[in-house]
């Protein structure tokens, strides 16, 4: 779900069904992709079975044509869809496997070609999407993550107390805060955009 301000400043919220996602392309036009079944996608109307061997749990898009799929025996896979004959087809590029544990978020910094993982244990990994392979697991008690798209830095909140930790992509921590919550727990963290005050 997702709020957006109109002209008045009120917040209108909009939002898509589990897994239903729409990616516009500028070569492309507008690719829609929604879940099919447990292990199976829809794109533009043409389906694609069984595109893994256990549930979905994750969709993500990566770059230009890219996507990415999670599962839950801890499977990523990176894949490749592409118009040819006034159809889709889809190409499976690679495997990311090191997860043990359902994927339940992947978040990306584009800019440095990172990857970052987080399963239903805890475990938290980057990786390195040129090689594709794993640079780092930095923690094991991760509830929620979310990755700066200025600075590739890494926040974890940690399923015990509701920690923040801030990492680098390499997994290189830079401090931790206790979120001073009340009695709640936090349910997500959305985003670790870096704000600067211009007024002097």
């Amino acid at each position: 779900i997702k709020g957006i301000q109109d002209i008045t400043g009120k917040y209108i919220w909009k939002g898509h069904k589990f897994l239903d996602v729409e990616f516009v392309e500028f070569n492309m036009g507008s690719i829609r992709m929604k879940l099919l079944s447990n292990t199976g996608l829809e794109i533009n109307g043409i389906m694609f079975k069984n595109i893994h061997d256990c549930p979905i749990t994750v969709l993500r898009k990566w770059k230009d044509n890219l996507f990415l799929t999670g599962d839950s025996d801890g499977l990523i896979k990176l894949w490749e869809y592409k118009r040819e004959k006034n159809t889709i087809v889809l190409n499976q590029l690679s495997l990311l496997t090191c997860h043990l544990d359902k994927i339940v978020q992947i978040e990306t910094f584009l800019e440095n070609n990172i990857l970052v993982s987080l399963d239903n244990s805890g475990y938290v990994y980057s990786w390195d999407m040129t090689s594709r392979q794993v640079i780092n697991c930095f923690a094991q008690d991760g509830k929620f993550i979310s990755v700066s798209p200025q600075s590739g830095c890494v926040g974890v909140v940690t399923t015990q107390d509701d920690i923040l930790k801030l990492f680098t992509f390499n997994g290189l921590k830079y401090t931790e805060l206790k979120l001073a919550l009340k009695g709640k727990s936090v349910t997500m963290l959305q985003s670790l955009e870096i704000t600067q005050n211009t007024t002097p």
